[in-house]
């Protein structure tokens, strides 16, 4: 983010040599991991990775190409190539404060029954590639990585057949399993390990595959996976960020098809629709709430009267985030002068029932609600 009055600079970050790259994701520190191509010819560059899938290129830098992908680290101006597992690929998805990557790599050249080397996620550290394997089958990858050095993500089990979500913990992988279907992913982990993602139910149509089959939001604490249940009319959902207060968000749909309703879950649930909390006027229809930090700030998509879909930042009116126009911080100041602690989240309008005291808690910057 730059700051008002603040003169923005593209940095260009490179290749190793080869033509493409790709930055997947910076921290704290401003170091930055991703994929880029070398020059060294790839067996594999025209072979995808699944029945339907790109190839690893096509893929990870969205381009085709005819030499290797290897994952990078940039910091202090260099590029620095993170390496293999022992095959020609890999990709870096996510950095942590601490400078450790997480990320997917080929762990040989020998083809599988698909067409291409086994794929295990991996995690680097100070110079180190550690194969976090999987969970008995020739493909897995990394979602997220907290400042513990967790990993979660999802790994075919034997056979190919079906995935289930995984998290990987100091050398232990452990299958996180589903809620009674075939396949689920874990695509977040904060930083006290709890992870989120969805995971099938029972029963289910024969031949559903991913996310044709009915699914819903998980929340994994304690060794426990609850189901955090959907919205409206949808039989499926997902969860995909989960912050230290373990507030989850995420969206509803009709099952692999466009998401219908962003929902947030919080304090035992159940999920609410996030558009029920935002101040009245915007204009907007949120769609999915996809990230959520430890602020509460909410970034995601919304639908715009005229069918465009934006991107869209939602910021709490609360005790943490003064000065917003359009919020209303009377209940905040009240709650204060009684010494209680104040709520983290101010409803603008005080109504009747539990359900909508909560409405009217986030403000879109830039879309402000009528006057009164």
């Amino acid at each position: 983010m730059v700051s008002s009055g603040t003169t923005a600079r593209i940095i260009n970050l490179g290749t190793l040599g080869g033509n493409q790259s790709n930055a997947n994701a910076i921290n704290e520190r401003g170091e930055v991991v991703g994929a880029t191509l070398n020059t060294t010819s790839d067996l594999f560059a025209n072979s995808p990775l699944c029945s339907g899938c790109g190839t690893f290129a096509q893929t990870y830098i969205f381009t085709p190409a005819a030499t290797q992908t290897h994952a990078f680290l940039w910091r202090a101006g260099e590029m620095q190539d993170l390496g293999t597992l022992g095959g020609p690929d890999s990709n870096a998805v996510v950095v942590n404060d601490r400078g450790q990557v997480a990320g997917e790599s080929f762990i040989n050249f020998i083809a599988n029954a698909s067409g291409v080397p086994t794929m295990d996620p991996f995690l680097w550290e100070k110079g180190q590639m550690v194969d976090v394997g999987t969970l008995g089958g020739t493909f897995g990858f990394p979602s997220w990585l907290n400042n513990r050095g967790q990993v979660v993500g999802a790994s075919n089990l034997p056979g190919d057949q079906t995935f289930h979500p995984f998290l990987w913990d100091r050398g232990a992988l452990k299958d996180l399993g589903t809620l009674g279907g075939y396949t689920g992913v874990a695509f977040w982990i904060n930083d006290a390990g709890e992870a989120v993602g969805y995971a099938d139910l029972p029963p289910n149509p024969p031949g559903c595959t991913g996310l044709d089959c009915i699914h819903h939001a998980f929340l994994w604490r304690h060794g426990v996976m609850t189901d955090l249940g959907t919205l409206g009319n949808d039989p499926c959902g997902r969860a995909f960020s989960i912050n230290l207060s373990g507030q989850v968000v995420g969206a509803t749909d009709p099952c692999n098809g466009e998401f219908t309703h962003a929902f947030l879950w919080e304090n035992g649930g159940p999920i609410i629709d996030l558009n029920t909390l935002v101040l009245h006027g915007s204009g907007l229809m949120v769609r999915d709430g996809d990230y959520i930090n430890d602020r509460g700030e909410i970034a995601g998509r919304g639908v715009l009267p005229n069918g465009d879909v934006h991107a869209v930042l939602l910021i709490p009116c609360d005790e943490q985030h003064h000065g917003i126009e359009g919020c209303d911080y009377s209940l905040v100041d009240a709650t204060a002068a009684t010494q209680s602690p104040a709520p983290r989240y101010l409803p603008s309008e005080t109504q009747r029932t539990p359900q909508s005291r909560r409405t009217n808690r986030y403000h879109i910057p830039g879309l402000l609600p009528p006057s009164r």
